[in-house]
């Protein structure tokens, strides 16, 4: 009988790479299948010595691909019944899949299953603190809960790639986007949350350890075109203000960062409401990054 639970880790061969999958593969009472999917066939050598004495499967792509490109093809590589995602700067407590998978069985049961669990950050500067993570609802207020700031401190809405495990046949019947370079795991859950087959829930229990501006990590590069970008793909599931907050502290923010002014001018053009004035002290903390 094959593993229940896919672990599906893209990497580049990071050095946090052997703490990931060492996690992965100590979990309590679950029979899972760790996949490390090689997102560049020209970091093999760095991603195999990584893992030397762990048991782990490798899967190369034949070119470089995105790191959703690479989630897909771990997931189209193991016919375990339920998929975990986990970046490999990340990390997790023994009980994680443990604790997801009843939920999950009990979820499928009746269609499709998400489920996630509070987190643990960690900052660069060393503080650390739980995520809240209040319960998603299914129907069209997904997209608002996840991208509205009405608290300077994230947390009510946040979500990210290494809380989720879902059912294969939801992940191959709403793959990740190998397109999109920011806002990957946004895109993924407003996609399946908001299908009437699907039912999401959250483990109220702080699971998962996620690193904040680890070396290489998208999520801090100052690309405010391609959150602009994402956010009118699925404009149409946001509403008004959650819309001017994500524009406030996401895009705007980034082009203060990257100090462009370009980017600044096409940030506030696109405003339409009022953000959140949570959302403005966010934004405006972008002049104090540096690019």
């Amino acid at each position: 009988m094959g593993a229940q639970i896919a672990v599906v880790i893209p990497s580049l061969g990071r050095p946090s790479l052997r703490k990931a999958v060492a996690t992965a593969r100590s979990q309590d009472g679950v029979d899972s299948d760790v996949v490390v999917v090689v997102a560049d066939p020209e970091a093999e050598r760095d991603v195999r010595a990584q893992l030397d004495g762990l048991p782990a499967r490798v899967v190369v792509a034949p070119t470089r691909i995105t790191g959703g490109a690479a989630r897909n093809l771990g997931v189209h590589s193991s016919s375990a019944q339920f998929i975990a995602f986990l970046d490999d700067d990340d990390w997790w407590e023994p009980t994680k899949l443990a604790s997801q998978l009843p939920v999950a069985e009990d979820l499928v049961a009746r269609g499709h299953a998400v489920v996630g669990t509070q987190a643990v950050f960690h900052a660069t500067d060393g503080r650390v603190r739980i995520i809240p993570a209040e319960p998603l609802r299914a129907g069209g207020d997904v997209a608002d809960h996840l991208l509205r700031r009405s608290r300077i401190r994230f947390g009510q809405g946040f979500i990210q790639t290494s809380m989720l495990l879902m059912d294969r046949a939801l992940a191959i019947a709403e793959p990740w986007n190998p397109a999109l370079r920011r806002h990957q795991d946004w895109d993924l859950i407003i996609r399946t949350i908001n299908r009437p087959d699907t039912e999401f829930a959250m483990v109220r229990k702080p699971l998962v350890h996620i690193m904040q501006g680890s070396a290489h990590s998208v999520s801090v590069s100052p690309d405010w075109q391609a959150s602009l970008e994402w956010l009118c793909a699925v404009s149409d599931a946001v509403s008004g203000r959650a819309r001017s907050d994500f524009i406030t502290a996401v895009a705007l923010r980034s082009a203060l960062a990257a100090r462009d002014r370009h980017g600044v001018l096409q940030a506030l053009r696109t405003l339409r409401h009022a953000p959140h004035a949570a959302a403005v002290i966010v934004g405006a903390s972008g002049v104090l990054r540096r690019r």
